[in-house]
């Protein structure tokens, strides 16, 4: 079950970005919660597999 909790923060990265996209604003938020959401969902896959 521990191991489920590194992918909180891909799931909140990628609900905040579309919720952004949702209201339509594409601006450097949008693409930073983007950028993150890759970031560590890598991040969590690589901890996930130890």
């Amino acid at each position: 079950m521990k191991k489920y909790l590194y992918f909180i923060f891909p799931i909140y990265f990628a609900v905040r970005a579309i919720i952004l996209a949702g209201d339509g604003n594409f601006n450097f938020g949008f693409y930073l919660r983007v950028f993150l959401f890759i970031l560590s969902l890598y991040w969590s896959l690589k901890e996930f597999k130890k």
